[in-house]
């Protein structure tokens, strides 16, 4: 099973769109809040100079990623989007980003009061004096026209028939016709003046009461408006809150899977590179050993070709002799030669078994070896190179094993 592996890969470099995601992710949040994500999820000095466009010394004179912790003058700044700010500044979000979570937060501005009801104005109806019957009928006697003048005429003329027009009765008589003639007239006035004052105090405070029950209906239906709007500024900012925190944690989830993976695939590439890495110097090494003895069995064969032709005709039957060990000879660097080849097989097929250690593997290599050098020692062979020297341990090494039989290589070597 594969280990946890920090997901900023010990400090790597960090990639322009990881880059852009943690400046998303950072917006509007404090000093405080960025240092204790990224410390909790392995961010470098050099990583968080690389988000936020800044050195690793200015990143450590802060205080992130030191033993004391965040300086206090760094705590509460707040990061805009390109800059540290103070907190009492405003902060600008990203394109589509609500950049300060906490501000969605803050509860909708309370509606406006509600102005107290309207009230009717009473018009009251008050008696004038001027317009009374008395106040008339006084008019009406003082100002002596004619109607007045007639009704003196009418009451003498009714004291003469009695023969009482030169006495006080005449005279009361005459005064009396003119108040009751006054008194007529004044009260149908002082009625009329009544009935038209009624009138225009019952009309002003009807429309009075119409006009308040109209404005009070109006103001209700604005208060019922502005609660409306209101909930609806308070629903709208709710969800602008919410929008905004899982921008941000998506944002930075974003962050962490691309550093991660980046991480990753940075192993599997050191990986591969280092087992491209393993098996080039194998192959190189086994070359060079198939050369060396490639090139020392042909120098042998020309030196023997060059010895036969030096010979006399007077030594043929030493000659034959000499032939014949040579036949025996060639015949047993042929063995030597297959037998090496078996050899090469099987080192190649133990190299290759990735089920096996590498104490295992060498250890089969040296059984290889001694097998190899044993089959050498039987037919007088010698050999010009340390074959299991190279595969020894410190200690005494383990009673050599059979030559296995081998499998088939991709190229089988080509010894002469």
């Amino acid at each position: 099973m594969a280990t946890a592996v920090n997901p900023f890969n010990g400090g790597q470099a960090l990639s322009a769109e990881a880059v852009a995601n943690g400046i998303k992710g950072f917006t509007g949040k404090t000093g405080a809040e960025v240092a204790d994500w990224a410390q909790r999820n392995g961010l470098t000095q050099d990583q968080f100079a690389q988000v936020f466009g800044s050195t690793a010394q200015q990143v450590a004179d802060t205080g992130y990623g030191t033993a004391t912790g965040l300086v206090e003058g760094a705590k509460k700044k707040i990061f805009n989007g390109t800059s540290w700010v103070d907190s009492a500044a405003p902060v600008t979000a990203s394109p589509g980003i609500v950049s300060n979570a906490m501000a969605a937060s803050a509860p909708a501005p309370a509606p406006a009061p509600r102005p107290p009801p309207q009230q009717a104005t009473v018009t009251n109806w008050n008696v004038d004096p001027s317009k009374t019957t008395q106040s008339l009928t006084q008019g009406i006697v003082n100002s002596d026209g004619v109607l007045m003048q007639q009704a003196r005429g009418q009451g003498l003329m009714q004291a003469n028939e009695r023969g009482l027009i030169n006495s006080s009765l005449g005279i009361g008589a005459a005064q009396g016709a003119v108040l009751d003639r006054a008194v007529d007239i004044g009260g149908r006035d002082a009625n009329m003046y009544a009935q038209a004052g009624q009138f225009n105090a019952n009309a002003a405070n009807q429309g009075s009461i119409f006009n308040a029950g109209q404005a009070n209906t109006w103001d209700n239906n604005q208060l019922e408006r502005d609660f409306r709007s209101s909930e609806r500024g308070a629903a709208q900012a709710f969800q602008a809150g919410e929008t905004a925190k899982q921008q941000a944690f998506t944002s930075g989830e974003n962050f962490k899977q691309q550093a991660f993976t980046g991480g990753q695939n940075k192993q599997q590439q050191d990986f591969n590179a280092a087992e491209n890495a393993k098996q080039q110097a194998l192959a190189a090494s086994e070359s060079t050993k198939q050369q060396a003895f490639t090139s020392a069995e042909k120098e042998k064969d020309r030196q023997l070709t060059i010895d036969q032709y030096k010979l006399d005709t007077a030594t043929r039957a030493t000659a034959a002799a000499v032939e014949q060990t040579y036949k025996t000879q060639l015949n047993n660097d042929n063995q030597l030669n297959d037998q090496y080849k078996l050899y090469v097989n099987a080192l190649y097929n133990i190299d290759s078994d990735q089920n096996l250690g590498d104490e295992a593997k060498r250890d089969l290599k040296y059984q290889q070896a001694i097998a190899f050098e044993s089959f050498a020692k039987i037919r007088n062979l010698k050999l010009d190179l340390d074959f299991s020297g190279q595969y020894a341990r410190a200690a005494s090494a383990p009673p050599a094993a059979p030559v296995a039989e081998p499998r088939s290589a991709p190229t089988e070597p080509n010894v002469v």
